[in-house]
């Protein structure tokens, strides 16, 4: 029910300032895009998911713009340690010892402002900083000396992103790419729901590399 509830005020949020009056000549748009969020390997914490916002971006101050930026990723965890049999039917003696896997859905709402620099005609250069607060629900599974699946609901109040990227400008539409490095990471939240007899470490569970594709629909020109 709370997490319904943050869903509703996040696209209360969302409405109330794509509707906000602008002066005339400033440009506002809506942008839609799918991101990767994790660290680009197997035994560390990996996501994916889309976003939507609406960017106000002033004629007086054509090289800046700020968003209010919504976005929905699923991500997932497994420490790797799978038990293998070799041919012989040993076991592996390099197997890990397994800790834990989670599945978590998000939902991140943040305000982004952001430096756009022209490289050449048709094509900006950009910077941007994120500001986001997180609501998380999902599983996680306390594997060793437990196996415990306990259910996790609760919210990061604060997460960072730093992002460089460049923007194509079209006639009908711009779009662009970008990538980045985020500080949000899961690791507090699985910890404060872990079984008390459970003896292993949590692993950092940071979400880490950001990699974004977007495109922008206008509204105000």
């Amino acid at each position: 029910m709370q997490f319904a509830k943050r869903s509703v005020i996040l696209i209360f949020l969302f409405v109330s300032i794509a509707s906000i009056k602008c002066y005339s000549g400033d440009k506002g748009t809506i942008n839609v895009g799918v991101l990767y969020n994790g660290l680009l390997m197997s035994d560390y914490t990996s996501g994916v998911g889309t976003s939507l916002g609406f960017e106000y971006r002033p004629t007086v101050l054509k090289n800046i713009s700020v968003s209010l930026r919504y976005k929905y990723v699923y991500y997932h965890f497994d420490d790797g340690a799978k038990q293998t049999i070799g041919d012989d039917g040993t076991m592996n003696p390099y197997n890990r010892i397994p800790r834990l896997s989670f599945n978590l859905h998000t939902q991140q709402i943040g305000i982004v402002p952001k430096f756009y620099y022209e490289l050449m005609d048709g094509v900006d250069l950009f910077i941007e900083n994120e500001f986001n607060y997180v609501a998380v629900t999902g599983d996680v599974r306390y594997l060793l000396g437990v196996n415990e699946k306990r259910k996790i609901s609760g919210n990061i109040p604060f997460s960072y992103s730093a992002i460089i990227g460049f923007e194509i400008k079209d006639k009908r539409l711009n779009y662009g790419l970008s990538v980045g490095y985020t500080t949000l990471s899961f690791r507090d939240e699985i910890a404060r729901n872990k079984p008390i007899n459970y003896t292993g470490s949590i692993p950092s569970s940071d979400a880490g590399i950001l990699i974004n594709f977007y495109f922008k629909i206008p509204l105000l020109k």
